[in-house]
């Protein structure tokens, strides 16, 4: 997960691969 956030800006849309499937999240804010 930690590297999916590493490259993500404000307003996209990541998925990260987790042990029960995939997980879709979107970035809001970066403080």
């Amino acid at each position: 997960m930690g590297e999916a956030l590493m490259k993500a800006r404000v307003g996209e849309k990541i998925k990260v691969r987790a042990p029960r499937g995939v997980k879709e999240f979107e970035i809001v804010e970066i403080v």
